[in-house]
């Protein structure tokens, strides 16, 4: 007896994130002491965007699967069956002139994955069963690299570090 299942998942996300470290500047001091004696810092950094550091970007996610589930006796069941996974990554509309790959967010399309599942009753009379299963299995890329990749790039955000004393 065969019992054959088959689906898909769309996600179509959008997010709009803002990223701008040191966007209100940053002092640095090697002690506690050149602070709150009021001494100069060693280090001031501060960031720059046109942009406010505010990026909007989409992540559409796809799936299907297909599997089946076999009753081969009536103490073992196997189950089987394949996975493809895609993700679409929305691409930078700026890109570095000097660095042409950080306009560029590769889309991950090749995660097709197998997997493979047993339950077996050893007395055949329902009390105890074993199961196990094997398999590949992929997750989506963290949307905060999409974020950066659209952001951090040396044209949407730029930092300045002033070294103050050497």
């Amino acid at each position: 007896q065969h019992s054959i299942r088959g689906g898909f998942n769309f996600d179509f996300v959008e997010f709009e994130d803002l990223f701008l470290k040191y966007g209100g500047g940053q002092y640095r001091f090697d002690f506690w002491d050149e602070f709150l004696d009021g001494e100069m810092p060693y280090k001031y950094t501060q960031a720059f965007s046109p942009i406010d550091g505010r990026v909007e970007y989409g992540v559409n996610t796809y799936a299907v699967y297909l599997q089946d589930g076999w009753q081969t006796t009536p103490s073992l069941s196997l189950i089987y069956g394949l996975r493809y996974d895609y993700q679409d990554h929305d691409q930078p509309t700026t890109a570095n002139p000097l660095y042409p790959l950080t306009g560029q967010i590769p889309n991950d399309s090749d995660n097709l994955s197998a997997r493979l599942g047993a339950a077996w009753d050893p007395s055949g009379d329902g009390k105890a069963v074993l199961r196990g299963g094997i398999g590949l299995f992929y997750d989506a890329a963290p949307t905060i690299l999409d974020a950066k990749a659209h952001s951090t790039n040396g044209v949407n955000i730029v930092q300045v570090t002033s070294w103050c004393r050497w």
